[in-house]
């Protein structure tokens, strides 16, 4: 589905491009030969400086780790500080970015990743197969956010310039899985080889643009990204409405009133993100037929039938979807 962002007047370009860099780090390769060519992105017009500062949300006291880490705002950072083996296009492809391409063999259980070479961590270290596998390792935990989706892989190990995973059963989707954050460390703030540096200046942090990125800082459209550092969850949305914030990341169908001051823009931006609407009618609320008719008239209400055939939805429109549910059920009360 599509989430959505709120923006200020201001501000609202600048994470959108920075992110959308990596979408063209590297176009696909075949399963069965590494590609020869480099994909390294260069050579692309510097963007026009951006005269209003940005500044977003970061609770300083929360983990930043992009697999252990459970703070949305922290998180919401992360594809400025960490990229994966793979980055995942808008038609879901998966699209090579620290690696370079892929091997399989031939019973499908055992793939091996070349890395791209030069690619290096914030503070120096070289991206290696070591480093790697211990990132895709830490997935593996169960406390993890991708825990899940490598329920299917037996091993991983490092090599030179390679990582090597080992399947329980054949998985042809594994390089769309495989867009887990590298990260160097388990701690609450790890290195990244992402085109920013977390910085800390006397408790004031920022995000500030690596020099050293491998895919050149010329491509980004700031050199450096204020952070307003908030202690409580339900700081966010007030900041954002004094300004104090650019942007958020927000679930739209909860009840929270945002973007009070008028001066926002919302905008919609592909993820792999997927709700689901569905009925258990063998218990609970929903065995009664007149709930599952007084639901589909909601649908029906928002103009949204495609809701009922398995198609997209934007943001927005499942948001209107939620706020329809919940009058009918009022209705429903009342009668």
């Amino acid at each position: 589905m599509r989430r959505q962002i709120f923006i200020l007047f201001l501000a609202f370009s600048l994470l959108l491009s920075a992110c959308g860099s990596e979408g063209g780090a590297a176009s696909s390769s075949s399963a069965s030969s590494p590609p020869a060519e480099d994909h390294s992105v260069g050579g692309s017009p510097a963007p026009e400086e951006f005269a209003a500062p940005l500044t977003l949300a970061a609770y300083p006291t929360a983990s930043f780790h992009p697999v252990l880490s459970g703070n949305k705002a922290n998180l919401t950072l992360a594809p400025l500080l960490y990229e994966g083996l793979f980055a995942v296009d808008s038609q879901f492809q998966a699209v090579p970015l620290l690696c370079e391409g892929y091997t399989v063999s031939e019973d499908r259980l055992t793939w091996t990743f070349t890395l791209r070479s030069g690619v290096t961590f914030s503070d120096g270290t070289p991206l290696t197969g070591e480093t790697a596998a211990q990132a895709l390792q830490t997935a593996l935990d169960p406390a993890s956010r991708y825990a899940g989706r490598l329920s299917g892989v037996q091993s991983i190990r490092g090599g030179e310039g390679q990582v090597v995973l080992t399947l329980s059963q054949p998985n042809s989707s594994l390089p769309l899985l495989l867009d887990i954050p590298i990260a160097l460390g388990t701690g609450a703030r790890p290195l990244g080889t992402g085109p920013y540096l977390l910085t800390d200046s006397g408790g004031s942090l920022s995000l500030t643009a690596r020099s050293d990125w491998w895919q050149g800082s010329g491509s980004l459209p700031v050199q450096e990204i204020r952070l307003a550092s908030l202690t409580k969850s339900d700081e966010l949305v007030s900041a954002f409405n004094s300004g104090e914030v650019s942007l958020i990341d927000v679930d739209l169908t909860g009840n929270s009133e945002l973007g009070s001051s008028g001066s926002y823009q919302v905008w919609d931006y592909p993820s792999t993100d997927l709700l689901y609407l569905g009925f258990n009618a063998s218990q609970g609320l929903c065995r009664d037929p007149e709930v599952r008719r007084a639901v589909a008239r909601a649908i029906e209400a928002c103009g949204l039938p495609a809701a009922v055939r398995g198609e997209r939805l934007s943001i927005s429109e499942f948001a209107a979807l939620s706020r329809a549910l919940r009058r009918e059920e009022a209705a429903s009360t009342s009668e």
